[in-house]
């Protein structure tokens, strides 16, 4: 295994303590039980999402008023912070048994996971990272590695949930870009090494991710050419016609 596959921060299991999922929806375990939070106020449901897709990363006091009290003076919503977050660590102590902690410093708080603590967005980061920093030192092995560990993490959107709330759409958006090129580059990597079924499998992922994506549909008519698949590149050049037609 190479130095760089050896020191890579992401985790590929998850058997954890804790573990936040974001991806496709918000859920919460512990030791492997589903925690239902429909018990807490929506508020205070909203600041746990907030803050979980941050896991590990401090989110300053105004961003988190500006999130869930648009618009309201500085007093009151201070003061509906303060209760708010008082309501979540009391949610966080029982259900979560200490495990997973809202820590203040200053203006500013975090969702601190204990170690070994499963974050699917935190995964998702450092995997990109660690694609980014094999590509630059030539390890492609590890790059392939890290590529697919992104896409197996990212099962859809960034927490749903929430709509077209402000919060959270320039994060989601920008995390579907990353998952998008994260397939492209996969499917790229895979047919240089001449697997056609992962470049089939990780292009098919792309367009679904972002189906306007040219690269990725491109790569999909491409790998099922030269698995000899006529009919499957048929239908992926049939599908694209479609996408482009919309654009018209």
């Amino acid at each position: 295994m190479s130095t760089l596959a050896q020191r890579s921060p992401f985790r590929t299991v998850h058997t954890s303590r804790i573990e936040i999922r974001c991806f496709g929806g918000f859920r919460l375990r512990v030791h492997g039980r589903p925690i239902d939070y429909s018990t807490i106020k929506p508020r205070t449901r909203t600041a746990l999402r907030l803050l979980a897709m941050r896991a590990g990363h401090s989110v300053h006091r105004e961003t988190l008023i500006d999130a869930l009290w648009p618009g309201t003076d500085a007093v009151p919503a201070t003061h509906n912070l303060h209760v708010t977050l008082s309501s979540l660590r009391k949610f966080l102590d029982t259900e979560a048994g200490g495990s997973c902690q809202l820590a203040r410093s200053g203006d500013a708080y975090q969702l601190v996971l204990p170690t070994g603590g499963y974050s699917d967005v935190a995964t998702f980061g450092a995997a990109i990272d660690t694609a980014h920093d094999a590509r630059l030192a030539g390890d492609f092995d590890t790059l392939a590695v890290a590529l697919r560990t992104a896409l197996d993490v990212y099962h859809g959107e960034l927490l749903p949930e929430d709509g077209p709330e402000e919060w959270v759409v320039g994060t989601r958006e920008a995390l579907r870009r990353r998952a998008a090129t994260a397939a492209v580059d996969l499917a790229r990597s895979a047919m240089l090494r001449d697997d056609h079924d992962e470049a089939v499998s990780a292009a098919e992922q792309c367009t679904e991710i972002d189906r306007y994506c040219d690269a990725g549909w491109r790569l999909l008519i491409d790998a099922c050419t030269r698995l000899g698949d006529r009919a499957a590149a048929g239908r992926a050049r049939q599908r694209y016609a479609e996408v482009v037609a919309t654009l018209d």
